[in-house]
């Protein structure tokens, strides 16, 4: 073996060393050189690379790798506290599960909810269930619901806290963290509303835990984004898609409305021609229509291929188009929210 190579194989057991003492702990790690007996080549090690510092701080990024999770450096790294503020990320990370079953009993809770016209006892709160169309759903009392709401609230708002430490000053930057401010904030407003006994207050805790998953969810948030931009890279093909069925609707109303029950007016021909894009009232639609007047056939086979065939795969083509680029975004778009 040639002198470059023992002292180049020197130099990784010396890495591979001070890897292991550093993922093992041992933050007093100084290392002045290296020498071989054997040799008169000596490796020196810069002192300031083995920091005690840098090594606490180093390993548990490696820990977080190896376990397939990150740990966000620009904000625990420079935190004033690391070892408390890491201890902040794990335990954030470990309450997952508990998150995870508080953000499902929040969107899940108002299926249980007695609604809020309803004003008898249980077990049929708003009058007999055979004359009114609900979910069938078993209720609970309102004390019960206020309270299972107020428990999960408590755990989204330890989450946030924890955020908050470990983030430092950066967490006022992040706007996926202003929306968890405001959102917490409404919701303990709502819910101190409804204690006080404000029955509007209940309804609008209801449509504030829609937001809930969007908001406390990176994956959920993503997607959210994801179709939001979707759909404003699609509005053009979605624009036209329109005028082609209210331009239809209204050459319906002209020829059909004296004749056919269907077509009697402009809202009755814009719904039933929205509706034949689906198939799901075809051939119902214009069957009367062709046996008044064969020659309707010409009109509903120009809107059905035209619609059907060709808008119709041409808004699923532009969707899917832009679904794609969407994708190719998403490790950014990961990086900002």
């Amino acid at each position: 073996m040639s002198r470059d190579e023992k002292k180049k194989g020197k130099l990784l057991d010396i890495e591979d060393n001070d890897l292991q003492r550093a993922l093992f702990s041992t933050p007093n790690l100084h290392i002045e050189n290296v020498e071989d007996p054997n040799d008169d080549c000596v490796a020196e090690i810069d002192p300031e690379l083995h920091d005690s510092s840098h090594v606490q701080m180093a390993a548990p990024l490696v820990e977080q790798a190896m376990q397939g999770r990150w740990m966000p450096l620009e904000d625990v790294g420079s935190h004033k506290n690391f070892k408390i503020a890491r201890e902040a990320f794990l335990i954030y990370h470990k309450l997952y599960p508990v998150r995870a079953i508080c953000i499902f009993g929040l969107v899940v809770l108002p299926f249980f909810e007695i609604p809020v016209w309803c004003k008898g006892e249980l077990p049929h709160p708003c009058g007999d269930p055979t004359k009114f169309a609900l979910s069938g759903m078993p209720y609970i009392e309102r004390r019960l619901a206020l309270l299972i709401e107020t428990l999960c609230l408590l755990m989204l708002v330890g989450s946030v806290t924890l955020q908050y430490y470990y983030m430092g000053p950066s967490f006022g930057g992040r706007e996926a963290m202003v929306w968890k401010v405001i959102l917490i904030a409404a919701m303990t407003a709502t819910a101190a509303f409804a204690a006080a006994g404000n029955l509007g207050a209940i309804q609008m805790s209801m449509y504030l835990r829609v937001f809930v998953p969007v908001v406390f969810s990176r994956a959920v948030r993503v997607c959210f984004l994801m179709t939001v931009n979707i759909m404003h890279t699609s509005a053009d093909i979605a624009i036209l898609l329109g005028f082609f069925i209210l331009l239809s609707a209204y050459i319906a109303t002209l020829i059909f409305q004296h004749s056919i029950p269907e077509f009697e007016d402009y809202r009755t021909t814009l719904l039933n021609l929205f509706v034949l894009l689906t198939t799901a009232n075809n051939p119902n639609v214009w069957a009367n229509a062709y046996t008044a007047d064969h020659r309707s056939f010409f009109f509903f086979f120009t809107y059905l291929v035209v619609g059907l065939f060709f808008l119709m795969n041409l808004v699923f083509t532009v969707i899917y188009k832009n679904y794609k680029a969407q994708v190719c975004m998403n490790s950014s778009l990961v990086g900002k929210i």
